[in-house]
């Protein structure tokens, strides 16, 4: 499956762990000066880092509860 098709169900969550290894937190997610500073910025971020990701990279999502 395409990532761009697992992006599209994918539901994004509070945190975001990029390919490149930083962990971005919704809460502490500072938009860029090219995006507008919005209510959803770090969501809009998210889906577009998911969409844009390689077709042959893996989504994984992990749900830890303690």
């Amino acid at each position: 499956m395409h990532a761009h098709r697992a992006a599209i169900r994918v539901q994004t969550t509070n945190v975001l762990l990029t390919l490149d290894g930083r962990w971005i937190d919704r809460f502490d997610y500072t938009p860029t000066p090219q995006q507008p500073v919005a209510a959803n910025a770090y969501f809009d971020f998210a889906d577009r880092y998911l969409r844009e990701l390689p077709e042959d990279a893996v989504i994984v999502r992990v749900r830890f509860h303690s």
